[in-house]
């Protein structure tokens, strides 16, 4: 009796740990997933406006600034207001799909945002730099970034010099 109670116990732990992992990976291949669809609907015309966001490095703050703080506070603000037509949005989306990440816990000062609309102006999705464009967001989960995009994004717009 005590040997089936024993291989039933082994047997829900095995489960649950299984599980625990697979739900790992769910969520990291969920982030990296949320930049894919970015670039792919970028490719398929189907974003239209991008807004990025900014507040230097050089200013500095009593406190981290979240996603949300970036959005209310930011410094400067350069709207593509229709990348389907830019001359640059081929580039764009290279350096934006160079771009990988992987789950975070670590909560950044964020200082750099890229917000991606629709054609017909809806909110789509977001990515967040800290000054180093190593850590941030996309979306509401914190991530550690690799890739040439945050590089791309700021070499090309001198205003933001990070």
């Amino acid at each position: 009796m005590k040997k089936i109670i024993t291989l039933s116990i082994i047997m829900f732990l095995s489960a649950v740990i299984v599980q625990a992992k697979d739900n790992s990976m769910d969520n990291k291949d969920q982030i990296q997933q949320k930049i894919n669809t970015i670039v792919t609907k970028l490719n398929n015309y189907e974003i239209g406006k991008i807004e990025i966001i900014a507040i230097p490095a050089k200013i500095l703050t009593r406190t981290n600034i979240t996603p949300e703080m970036l959005e209310k506070q930011y410094v400067y603000k350069l709207t593509i207001k229709d990348i389907r037509s830019a001359s640059c949005r081929n580039i764009f989306s290279e350096a934006l799909a160079s771009l990988s990440a992987q789950k975070s816990s670590e909560i950044s000062d964020l200082r750099l945002g890229v917000i991606f609309y629709y054609v017909n102006n809806e909110r789509f999705d977001a990515i967040y730099f800290d000054k180093s464009g190593k850590n941030g967001f996309v979306g509401n989960n914190p991530v550690l970034f690799n890739g040439k995009f945050f590089r791309w994004v700021t070499s090309n717009i001198q205003l933001l010099s990070f």
